[in-house]
């Protein structure tokens, strides 16, 4: 508590100010308080240092799940990083409009979901890519089929695998699909007042483009805040580039290509092409002891023998052709 002034200390210091004794520049003028704005509701919970790296950590998604549902759907998918803030939950779920396609996403042994928005649209548009269509959504937004459902399913898992890779440069994480919803008021993961990360991300495919959006819990990410380190981060960039040649390397694997063999060429006048019959012989330009070309995607990479396996047709590489 600051000490009391008598009244005769009063009256000296008034005399000495009044005399001169005293100078009024001697005395200080109290700096003036700069006033910080704070929003109660909605308070920042995260550093930029860790905003930085959830950033980058959705970047690397990105292109992990891009490549993925590139190959799964024979397609050229894009998946770029957005934008990234801290905002209530309630706000996140009051910005979708149903019909919608909510993904919920558990995080192992924490009992705590996020939330995926996938674009119902674009999702759809994958769906019929994958039942042999052109890839294009519906003519107006309406709720999966079961079967739809079923295939979304499979997309999904190729969300969480790349999730998974590229969360573990800065801690490894393991997730599981809980379910989907269509109707925002029914994914109620957290309160609705909790802060969320909310990470948008720009998805398309040929000529359809969209957002998509994951909200991540600050009660989720509370216990491992430490590891979200820019520094760790790019420590760990290596190790996480080496993850993700391999992990494109794997899916590139499995895309499927066209493989032709040619046994031979001829010319034939129109007249006798029309005329032929079962049991024709046609005489090619190609010989008996003549290595046959085989083609990858009508690029020859090959020459082989022809020959039979079991009860099928075969052809034996016996060279292969450097460019």
């Amino acid at each position: 508590m600051a000490d009391v002034l008598s009244q005769d200390e009063i009256d000296a210091i008034l005399n000495a100010f009044n005399t001169g004794q005293v100078s009024a520049d001697l005395l200080e003028k109290e700096p003036e308080k700069t006033v910080k704005t704070y929003d109660f509701k909605r308070p920042s919970k995260f550093s930029r240092d860790h905003l930085r790296t959830l950033e980058l950590i959705h970047e690397t998604y990105g292109r992990l799940v891009a490549t993925s549902l590139s190959s799964l759907v024979r397609g050229s998918m894009r998946l770029d990083f957005s934008a990234i803030d801290q905002v209530p939950y309630e706000e996140f779920i009051n910005s979708l409009i149903p019909p919608a396609m909510i993904v919920i996403i558990s995080w192992e042994n924490t009992g705590l979901s996020m939330v995926l928005e996938m674009n119902l649209n674009i999702t759809l548009a994958l769906v019929d890519r994958l039942l042999g269509g052109s890839g294009l959504p519906p003519p107006s937004p309406r709720a999966p089929t079961d079967i739809e459902n079923a295939l979304i399913a499979k997309l999904v898992d190729r969300h969480l695998v790349a999730l998974e890779e590229a969360w573990r440069t800065v801690y490894p994480v393991s997730l599981t699909f809980v379910g989907t919803e269509t109707n925002p008021e029914f994914a109620q993961i957290v309160p609705a007042n909790e802060m969320v990360v909310l990470i948008t991300m720009d998805i398309g495919i040929g000529d359809l483009s969209g957002i998509m959006s994951l909200a991540i819990p600050y009660s989720l990410l509370e216990p491992i805040v430490n590891h979200l380190s820019a520094q760790r981060f790019f420590v760990k960039k290596k190790a996480e580039n080496d993850i993700e040649r391999e992990y494109v390397y794997q899916h590139v694997l499995n895309v499927m290509v066209n493989l032709q063999v040619c046994l031979g060429h001829m010319h034939i006048p129109l007249r006798d092409l029309i005329n032929l019959r079962v049991g024709d012989t046609l005489l090619l330009d190609t010989k008996v002891d003549k290595p046959l070309d085989v083609k990858i995607e009508k690029k020859q990479k090959f020459l082989g023998v022809p020959g039979r396996v079991g009860k099928n047709l075969a052809i034996k590489i016996t060279e292969v052709l450097r460019e």
